[in-house]
Formats: C-alpha cells, sequence, structure tokens
C-alpha cells in the first residue's frame, strides 16, 4: 500500500488468483463469487443472503463479514460453500477499492514481464540467502539492512567462487601474483601513487573474472 500512496506501480503477484484455485480445488465458492454491495457495505452470496460486517481486524486492518449462523445452517447450498460449522465468512481490507486497483495492474503484460524478469533474479537470491538464516531482516534501520545485505551478497559471491572457480587457493595465488607483478611496475614509473592493495584484493579480482557483481564499499 506504501507504494501505491506513493504514486508506484507495485507489480506483484496477485494471491487472490492462488486463493481462488485453491477454492475451486476445493469445489466450494471462491470469494468472486460473493458480490459487494458498498451502498449496504454487504456481500451477497450465491444463494440470495446476505452478509454483513462481524469483527474488525485492526492488526491486519480488515473486517470480517459473515451471515448468521443459522442461515448459513439451513441454506441448501453449504456443502458448495463452506465446511465451517460457523458458517462462511469473507475478509475484506479497509482499504479495498486500493488493493483492487493494484491488482488490476498486476494482470498487465508489462507487469507479468517484471514478474517473470524478478523470477529469473531475485527469486534464487532469495532462496538462497534463507540458507543462511536471513529470510528476514535482523536489525532494524536502514544502514543495518543494508549491512546484511552486503553480507548475503558476500556468501553468494564466495559461493559462486568455490562452484565455477576451480581451485580457489590456486586461483587466488595466481591473483595476487600478478597484482604483486603490476604493482611492482607501476612502482618503477610513478612510485608515489602506488598504495598498497586492501587485502580482499584478490577476491574482488576473481569476482571481475567471473563475471559476478563486486560488493559496493561501505
Amino acid at each position: 500500500m506504501v507504494g501505491h500512496d506513493r504514486g508506484l506501480c507495485a507489480h506483484l503477484l496477485d494471491l487472490g488468483e492462488a486463493a481462488a484455485k485453491r477454492s475451486a480445488k476445493r469445489k466450494i465458492f471462491a470469494d468472486t463469487a460473493f458480490h459487494y454491495d458498498p451502498s449496504t457495505d454487504t456481500y451477497c452470496c450465491p444463494a440470495g443472503q446476505r452478509l454483513k460486517p462481524k469483527s474488525l481486524h485492526a492488526n491486519r486492518h480488515s473486517l470480517d463479514y459473515a451471515a448468521p449462523k443459522k442461515v448459513c445452517a439451513a441454506c441448501p447450498l453449504r456443502g458448495q460453500c463452506t465446511q465451517n460449522k460457523s458458517g462462511r465468512s469473507l475478509k475484506r481490507h479497509l482499504r479495498q477499492e486500493a488493493l483492487d486497483t493494484m491488482r488490476q495492474v498486476s494482470r498487465r503484460p508489462q507487469a507479468k514481464r517484471d514478474l517473470r524478469t524478478r523470477q529469473h533474479l531475485m527469486e534464487r537470491s532469495f532462496a538462497r540467502a534463507k540458507r543462511y538464516g536471513f529470510d528476514r531482516a535482523r536489525w532494524c534501520g536502514l544502514w543495518r539492512v543494508r549491512i546484511q545485505e552486503y553480507l548475503i551478497c558476500a556468501l553468494q559471491n564466495l559461493g559462486v567462487l568455490l562452484r565455477y572457480g576451480g581451485d580457489p587457493t590456486k586461483r587466488a595465488a595466481v591473483a595476487v601474483r600478478e597484482r604483486k607483478r603490476d604493482r611492482a611496475n607501476n612502482s618503477l614509473a610513478q612510485p608515489a601513487a602506488v598504495q598498497d592493495p586492501p587485502s580482499c584484493a584478490w577476491l574482488a579480482i576473481l569476482l571481475a573474472q567471473q563475471g559476478s557483481p563486486v560488493l559496493p564499499s561501505l
């Protein structure tokens, strides 16, 4: 919702479609089979009964809508609607209109293309990060979360080196020797401009050779 309020097009996966598929698999009416009437703030079920606001969930910013328990118990379509003893209920977000607008945007071709790009570039990285215990932010504050992302990048880059870089010890030794030779040659031409490289220079060289993103400096 924050991105929507700022005028951003948030191309996110529509979870409502997944919920509809689950309902179809269970052979019960999906939420889309219930029609909302904004004038009365009620839902009309497939049997023609009215579901009224029942309870407010402030933390989740949603309202529960339900019909009386006796009405659901006597409904001839109950077997197609719910298996809950209390009857069928629906959840509606307090800003459902904005949520519906975002869902419509998520169905556009550009949004679907962005989702495919995200799946290719980001989902695999997120899955690997969960292996290291970074499935959620461990600290508060943007700069602290940025440090956590640097740690994740470092672990993933090291994994790429170990998998595709052959023997990392030999590759590192070659990189260090080449760096020393270049430093010696440069010191003859410009001795005052040469500085000792950082201890992790060999890692940056190997990352560049593998085409992996080098970590930005903190």
